[in-house]
């Protein structure tokens, strides 16, 4: 990539295939371009400073693998070519605008998440798992998703997962990709729903209370009430994609005076939350 006096950063010098020479940028990342954004790079201590450049310096390592990935989808634009009267606006804008869009997605991924990881100690950082195939794939996961969406509130729950694996806030049996893969699945208005019940329902069953005697103390009851400008008919349908995401599941059994349609959080739910805790979307007081 260019830099502004013309001359080239080797850093983002990718292979690429002979049929896409161009894809080879959209992913390329330039730490320049976050200085845009007003980030200071002092961290504090020479050593943290270090690793702090090393944890970015493997992300943008991934970013290229991520590139070098799609650059050589060659199939992808004999597809579009076949598909009448679409075809040349079609690959038009995804060899161009396209690029564009993607890369600015990806940029602001990176960008939050050189801010997330600001105040994060090297004590904090798990530098064996940086250095894993793990963090790789999830890295590209991330990336992935994030070109994938413009919700500037999803790419940043993505850099929060991200920082979460990177300070080992991880689950044995939940993955940071499987995190990644949910929140992917949902729609802003679901990740406001989702957020609303975690707030109700965190603190958790108390001793000798059952799940229906859980829920109605949390205040099921006045879900709808907190979910400003949203009908009845979408709250419902909201809850039923966010049960079918894993994440809520239906009270049943017999109780008195209980005929169903209440949902509390499962086990994901919570995994889930174990990256996102203090985001500011599913981490915040409603």
């Amino acid at each position: 990539m260019s830099g502004e006096n013309g001359s080239t950063d080797a850093s983002c010098q990718l292979p690429t295939s002979p049929q896409a020479p161009q894809r080879a940028q959209i992913l390329c990342h330039d730490d320049r371009g976050l200085e845009k954004h007003g980030h200071n790079k002092d961290y504090g201590g020479a050593k943290h400073q270090r690793h702090m450049e090393k944890v970015r310096s493997r992300t943008a390592e991934i970013a290229r693998e991520a590139l070098k990935a799609y650059s050589e989808k060659a199939l992808v634009r004999a597809t579009i070519s076949a598909i009448p009267w679409v075809a040349g606006p079609l690959d038009a804008f995804l060899s161009t605008k396209g690029q564009k869009i993607v890369q600015g997605r990806i940029t602001s991924l990176l960008a939050i998440l050189q801010e997330e990881l600001r105040d994060v100690h090297e004590n904090q950082v798990d530098t064996s798992y940086i250095e894993s195939e793990d963090f790789f794939d999830l890295m590209v996961k991330a990336l992935e998703a994030a070109a994938r969406t413009r919700e500037r509130e999803k790419i940043s729950l993505y850099a929060q997962i991200l920082k979460g694996a990177v300070v080992g806030q991880r689950e044995r049996d939940f993955s940071g990709e499987e995190a990644v893969r949910i929140v992917l699945d949902l729609t802003p208005r679901q990740m406001e729903v989702a957020r609303t019940v975690y707030h109700q329902q965190k603190e958790g069953l108390r001793e000798a209370e059952t799940d229906l005697q859980w829920a109605v103390r949390a205040g099921w009851e006045n879900l709808a009430r907190s979910l400003n400008g949203l009908s009845a008919e979408e709250t419902m349908a909201d809850l039923i994609m966010l049960q079918r995401a894993g994440l809520l599941r239906e009270i049943t059994g017999s109780f008195w005076d209980y005929s169903g349609g209440i949902l509390v959080m499962t086990p994901v739910f919570r995994r889930l939350m174990t990256y996102l805790i203090g985001t500011p979307v599913l981490g915040r007081p409603p």
